[in-house]
């Protein structure tokens, strides 16, 4: 678990050189720029807002200008209209490309959402993933990356304090005694229950207990019978399956509509038949308050 405190740093610093010249103080300024040319659609961190350096937190900018207002009782506040305050956390590294959830614990005043940029390279010139998340969200995706940039959007007068953190820790899901003819979808094609959403079923492990003996549908012989059931895990998966002892499969299953799997005869054919399944999966994430938080 990677956990990113961020405080308010949005600290603008030029240097003044004082010269005396004729009995007074000339204030001049050298100005510089340097110029970085990458892909419009690339990630930029962006930093908007006035840090108060009495409190700490960063409080939104004022866009509003005198001719906006009739007259003078019409301007009630210095800032008048606010700028929307966006702020990006410092770079996380979660030490390896993997898949993770990530959970925030802001204080501010307004409403808030969050644009999150996910990498692979950690270059963030147009490669990177970027998924928005909105008060009200109730099922988000696990992320998946080695970095991470957090940028939060804030449309109200101050952002006090975000933490932010980041988790690829699982949870196991058994179902025992399940016959698979009474699960959903087709023969083919069994939908898994999931009691409870997740952001990610990461593995699943089908193990065939017992099935009615069939006959084995051969060219040279329908006589033959077997009880002998293969699992595999149908499509969405980031490898081809695979087989290991005693006819369990585990696979990787990728974001998508319900997890299914189908059970194989030695004929090739799909049967029904009582199984054990064991998913290994990622918490659910919902925005709620705020903040984006995990449920297990």
């Amino acid at each position: 678990m990677t956990t990113q405190i961020a405080s308010a740093a949005l600290l603008t610093t030029a240097t003044v050189t004082c010269q005396a010249k004729g009995g007074k103080t000339r204030a001049t300024a050298d100005l510089s720029a340097v110029f970085s040319m990458v892909p419009l659609t690339a990630f930029q961190q962006i930093n908007q807002g006035i840090l108060d350096t009495v409190t700490g937190t960063i409080k939104a900018d004022g866009v509003s200008r005198w001719n906006d207002y009739v007259s003078w009782s019409n301007f009630s506040d210095y800032r008048g209209v606010l700028a929307e305050i966006i702020w990006t956390a410092p770079l996380i590294d979660v030490g390896e490309l993997k898949y993770f959830t990530i959970s925030t614990d802001a204080e501010f005043d307004g409403t808030m959402s969050y644009e999150i940029y996910t990498s692979s390279t950690g270059v963030f010139k147009g490669e990177e993933t970027k998924t928005t998340v909105v008060e009200g969200d109730f099922d988000i995706a696990a992320f998946y990356g080695q970095y991470v940039y957090v940028t939060a959007r804030v449309s109200g007068s101050e952002l006090r304090n975000l933490n932010i953190t980041t988790s690829s820790q699982t949870s196991t899901r058994t179902l025992r005694d399940i016959d698979t003819s009474t699960l959903g979808g087709t023969i083919s094609a069994r939908a898994i229950p999931l009691s409870r959403p997740v952001s990610r079923v990461m593995n699943i492990v089908i193990s065939p207990k017992t099935t009615t003996a069939y006959a084995i549908d051969l060219y040279v012989s329908n006589t033959a019978t077997s009880e002998v059931l293969i699992p595999m895990v149908v499509s969405k998966a980031d490898a081809e399956p695979y087989f290991v002892n005693d006819y369990i499969v585990t696979d990787y299953y990728v974001e998508g509509s319900t997890p299914s799997f189908v059970l194989y005869g030695l004929d090739n054919q799909a049967r029904n038949g009582i199984v054990d399944i064991n998913l290994e999966v990622l918490p659910r994430q919902i925005m709620t308050g705020g903040n984006i938080v995990t449920i297990t």
